[in-house]
């Protein structure tokens, strides 16, 4: 904001609005670093578009380049991706504006510059950009490999999720009120209730000793941790300055807010997101609509922003402010007395989770009672709070307060306000040393147990860990599991878990090295039939295609036999024999680079229990050195032919794009801090100009 002129009080009161944004604080809470990381980077992305559309080029390119570089190298491409949207509408609109005053060379200078800075900030984190887009295609979010009817999902030309699993976290209309209500559907599903409430006294009577409401939260999401809201004062601003702040900047705020809030909506307003989902490049990649919330609390911590410094800097008469004024804090003076008044008639107060709950003995009657007493108490809070501000910019406008103390008022409101709010889900209490923290990693008798076993290399499966197998990475943090979570696993993986993993395939268990099973209740089996690292097979069963490919595992013996799919290894093993007897041992063992040692007597078809992924293109394999191709076996498996005799088998991460990835990293970086360096070479001869 100061390079853009802003007064430096608003500048930093409208700074600190941004980072106190309650959704960055339950993004902190739910440990979403990376996105946290790229959001932090929004504000000189917008004031470099700006500045270059101002005609400050020089300027404005290197501000754009340098954060635009920082922003993607967060490493949250769906957050940065968002954040086109609402970038797009304002370069429409400035655009607009220039081809309207016939102003073309600036036209062009602006396109070409922004279009030319873009690429070598995208070209600054190839490494990232690329290698991602190469590992994209091989996971849940590249398409699917089995068919319709096997995978159950519906084959498309554009591969990506699917929509229901996309558009599981949409906001719902009354959602979207969390902006100016914090606690419009709950606030989080655990929210401390009040101890009096007669929920809170019927729990304790039927024997629950409960602080907090781990099911107040009744909106549109699965669960939340926290409320999208923006802060009431700085939504009275964004109204205010639609009226005031007279350049295209209140055009971008009311388009691209607009835009921004449908899009979080997600399959509640699918005439546009289905449109987008199927149609827009990239989009079916991601997941969570909800996860566009901060683009709008930057949007609105910016505008409101812009317009403070339009009221403090500028000279408005009384006539002209004061209409503005009404309709802005009335208006949501107005809606939050609806909100008090009626809300309770308004709304059900009731989610569709509630019939599980009152199965379990919760009265849905006074639960929907607390709801919509919390609903009413936090429009109250948030009437208090527009009050005390609208009374600051009243007696501003009628020339009773200077700037100043406006300024310092609305600071300390706003604060008091998001900071509350924010208390309610990250305070002192979620804070903890580092040596307590490790209490989160303790081993349970489980882990001592399977610990006993010395050797680094077999597999776990533990079914008792909290949110099951497949969500949670507890268990990794001691052993080497066949579970775990990831939102873009591998699409092969993600078959397995669906098709064999999760309908507990022993055979597909086995040829995954799984050692040790962990039940739900807690007891460790330990799995005899587990293959090991490597083995040779005596057979293999060739089929035509990955449905029948992934099929053949149903009731095979994986130690005798291995399923290859002809059609895409044709010739590799037509017509072999092999020999099962000889062994495969694992030697050594890293992320990018495995050692194997064969003894066989007669040509053998080792099975290797590791994914394969890029084989022979990133993953190669060489046998004494000397390269080799290798197979898919069995969907998800590595397996070669192996000579007879003594041999040593080394399997080696050798991707191709890294090498490219790497060179347009370095040019893309050198040339951003070219640009900055320029831009401080010439500001401080202009500095040095005006101190002589």
């Amino acid at each position: 904001m100061l390079i853009f002129g802003v007064n430096t009080w608003v500048a930093l009161l409208g700074s600190i609005a941004f980072a106190f944004s309650t959704n960055h604080i339950v993004l902190a809470l739910a440990g979403h670093y990376t996105k946290l990381g790229t959001i932090a980077f929004f504000p000189g992305i917008l004031i470099g578009l700006l500045l270059i559309f101002r005609k400050k080029y020089l300027l404005g390119a290197s501000v754009f380049g340098l954060f635009a570089s920082l922003n993607l190298s967060g490493g949250h491409i769906q957050m940065t991706y968002y954040l086109v949207f609402p970038m797009l509408v304002l370069a429409i609109i400035e655009l607009f504006k220039i081809v309207k005053e016939k102003d073309f060379a600036h036209l062009g200078k602006s396109i070409g510059i922004i279009s030319i800075v873009a690429a070598i900030a995208i070209m600054s984190v190839s490494y990232l950009i690329l290698i991602n887009r190469d590992y994209l295609k091989d996971t849940m979010r590249g398409g699917n490999i089995l068919s319709s009817k096997m995978s159950g999902q519906v084959e498309t030309s554009n591969p990506g999720l699917e929509w229901d699993y996309a558009m599981q976290w949409s906001h719902g209309p009354i959602d979207l009120l969390n902006t100016i209500v914090p606690g419009m559907v709950g606030g989080s599903n655990d929210e401390v209730a009040d101890p009096k409430s007669a929920l809170m006294r019927d729990l304790r009577n039927k024997g629950a000793n409960m602080k907090s409401v781990p099911f107040m939260y009744w909106g549109s999401l699965p669960f939340t941790s926290g409320p999208d809201y923006q802060g009431i004062l700085l939504m009275a601003l964004v109204m205010l300055g639609f009226f005031i702040v007279k350049n295209e900047l209140r055009w971008w705020m009311l388009a691209g807010g607009i835009l921004v809030l449908l899009m979080a909506l997600g399959k509640h307003f699918s005439i546009l997101n289905q449109s987008l989902f199927n149609y827009f490049p990239l989009f079916n990649k991601f997941r969570a609509p909800s996860s566009i919330m901060p683009i709008f609390s930057f949007m609105v911590a910016a505008f409101a922003t812009f317009t403070l410094n339009e009221l403090v800097s500028k000279k408005i008469e009384f006539t002209e402010i004061k209409k503005p004024f009404l309709y802005s804090f009335g208006g949501l003076a107005i809606l939050l007395l609806l909100l008090i008044i009626l809300g309770h008639s308004l709304f059900s107060f009731s989610a569709e989770s509630d019939d599980r709950l009152a199965q379990q003995g919760v009265n849905l009657s006074l639960l929907q009672d607390l709801r919509a007493g919390f609903m009413r108490g936090d429009a109250m809070r948030s009437l208090v709070f527009l009050a005390l501000g609208a009374v600051l910019v009243w007696m501003f406008i009628k020339t009773k307060i200077k700037s100043s103390l406006l300024i310092g008022g609305l600071a300390l409101l706003i604060i008091a306000d998001l900071w509350t709010v924010n208390n309610r889900y990250l305070d002192s209490k979620n804070y903890k040393s580092a040596a307590a923290d490790k209490d989160n990693y303790k081993a349970r008798p489980v882990d001592l147990e399977i610990l006993k076993d010395k050797d680094p290399n077999f597999r776990v499966f533990d079914m008792s860990v909290q949110g099951g197998p497949f969500n949670s990475s507890q268990a990794s943090y001691y052993h080497k599991c066949i579970g775990g979570y990831s939102a873009i696993k591998l699409r092969r993986y993600q078959d397995m878990i669906d098709h064999h993993i999760s309908q507990n395939n022993i055979s597909v268990m086995n040829m995954l090295n799984t050692k040790y099973i962990v039940t739900q209740d807690g007891q460790v089996q330990q799995n005899p039939a587990a293959l090991g690292n490597a083995w040779f097979v005596s057979s293999i069963k060739e089929v035509s295609s990955p449905d029948e490919e992934i099929n053949a595992l149903k009731g095979f013996n994986p130690a005798e036999e291995a399923v290859v799919l002809k059609s895409e290894f044709p010739g590799m093993v037509d017509g072999a024999q092999f020999s099962k007897t000889g062994s495969i041992k694992l030697t050594d063992f890293k992320t990018n680079h495995i050692t194997y040692q064969s003894e066989n007597s007669a040509d053998g078809f080792g099975v290797f229990s590791e994914v394969w992924y890029r084989g022979n293109r990133d993953w190669k394999a060489y046998i004494d050195g000397q390269y080799v191709d290798h197979v898919r076996a069995n969907y998800i498996l590595r397996a070669m032919k192996i000579p007879a005799g003594s041999h040593k088998i080394e399997f080696k991460f050798q991707p191709v794009i890294f090498a490219t990835a790497g060179m347009l990293t370095n040019i893309g970086s050198a040339l951003i801090a070219l640009l900055v360096l320029v831009v401080l070479f010439f500001e401080f001869k202009k500095y040095s100009k005006s101190q002589e």
